[in-house]
């Protein structure tokens, strides 16, 4: 089993308007389609893609999910609270396949150091 842990595209900033409707930025979603192209182009691709609650966040994984075919699911358990219990969870519902997750920080680089003891920075 593989994990890819992914943070949103550059976002609005924050205080323009209520949170959960920020948007990507042009240069958000740019980066975010060459993205989902290099993941297509190196099979790096997961058959599950789940994604926060926050539009920013469903953006970026339907980006990736139109570069990749990757159908994303919408899940409160990767919003602003993801750790490693949603990881676990989620790895128990689907025990033998590959898994993306796009959140949000600081808790991508969280649960990145409990799982490699890594220290990272989305």
């Amino acid at each position: 089993m593989k994990l890819y842990l992914m943070r949103h595209g550059y976002a609005e900033p924050g205080g323009t308007k209520p949170d959960e409707a920020r948007t990507l930025t042009a240069h958000g979603e740019t980066l975010i389609r060459q993205t989902g192209v290099l993941v297509a182009n190196i099979n790096m691709a997961p058959p599950r893609m789940f994604c926060s609650p926050r539009t920013r966040a469903q953006q970026t994984a339907t980006l990736i999910g139109n570069a990749t075919g990757i159908v994303p699911e919408v899940r409160e358990a990767v919003n602003f609270k993801f750790s490693m219990a949603a990881v676990v969870a989620m790895i128990q519902e689907f025990p033998d396949e590959d898994l993306m997750f796009v959140g949000h920080e600081p808790t991508m680089s969280s649960t990145i150091e409990v799982i490699t003891g890594a220290r990272v920075m989305m």
